[in-house]
């Protein structure tokens, strides 16, 4: 117990390289990670970034000298891993305001708690100005970014217009009307195999989809199969088993 103690800020370091490792790993997996409840996701990210929070301010004075120095590097690997997430977990909820509004929310959360265990146990005043400031200036950057980000997606709606199935059920296509309103649009198929997707106990790791095939809006493509892995659009067919790189 002592040892956790001393030791406290150097586990929580750990554990969010650890969580950031797995975010890279299902990245590069071409997988992505949608929770069975958003709330319930966020309920538990809250609980567990508090708790650790919470034993990390209890236990300061305890820490050791390298548990001081890596609790400097907290804030630093937080960024790391709200980043990593961003690539690997499915923030397509019902809009894209309240995708990038859920997102801000798990930034905040990460945020704060660094934050309160670094400045809880860093006694050095010159390095908590700086800190403050670095962290202040790339929060501003942030929050600049996800501003633009919800700005933009003010603009236009994307609807999904007509869904198939492969024979087999193996595989899922669908086409979506995508209208920017003055800017145009366009009409895109996707193609998913719904069929490696691994279900998990609070999720599942769903495959990412392929985009096949662009249009103008407006425009109504027949979509059907002919085969379990042949897609046809249009009367083009599509070999899903040899898709080109550039529609990945």
């Amino acid at each position: 117990m002592a040892k956790l103690k001393e030791n406290m800020n150097l586990m929580i370091t750990v554990l969010i390289v650890f969580f950031s490792g797995i975010n890279i790993a299902i990245c590069k997996s071409d997988y992505i990670y949608r929770p069975k409840s958003y709330l319930l996701f966020f309920v538990l990210y809250l609980t567990a970034s508090s708790v650790l929070t919470y034993f990390a301010v209890k236990y300061r004075k305890s820490s050791s000298d390298m548990s001081r120095v890596i609790g400097c590097f907290i804030i630093f690997a937080s960024f790391i891993y709200v980043i990593t997430l961003a690539f690997c977990f499915d923030f397509k909820i019902d809009n894209k305001i309240n995708n990038v509004a859920y997102y801000e929310l798990l930034f905040l959360v990460s945020l704060a708690s660094s934050l309160t265990i670094f400045f809880a146990c860093n006694k050095i005043r010159w390095l908590k100005i700086f800190v403050g400031i670095l962290t202040a200036t790339f929060s501003a950057i942030f929050a600049l970014g996800l501003f633009f980000s919800i700005l933009l997606s003010t603009f236009g709606e994307n609807t999904i217009v007509q869904t198939v199935k492969s024979p087999d059920n193996t595989h899922v296509a669908w086409v979506i009307s995508s209208d920017q309103g003055a800017l145009g649009g366009s009409t895109d198929v996707y193609v998913r195999n719904t069929e490696k997707d691994i279900p998990l106990l609070f999720g599942i790791l769903k495959t990412e989809s392929n985009w096949l095939w662009t249009a103008r809006w407006g425009t109504e493509p027949d979509l059907r199969w002919k085969d379990n892995n042949t897609l046809l659009i249009d009367e083009t067919s599509y070999d899903l088993d040899n898709l080109p790189d550039y529609v990945t």
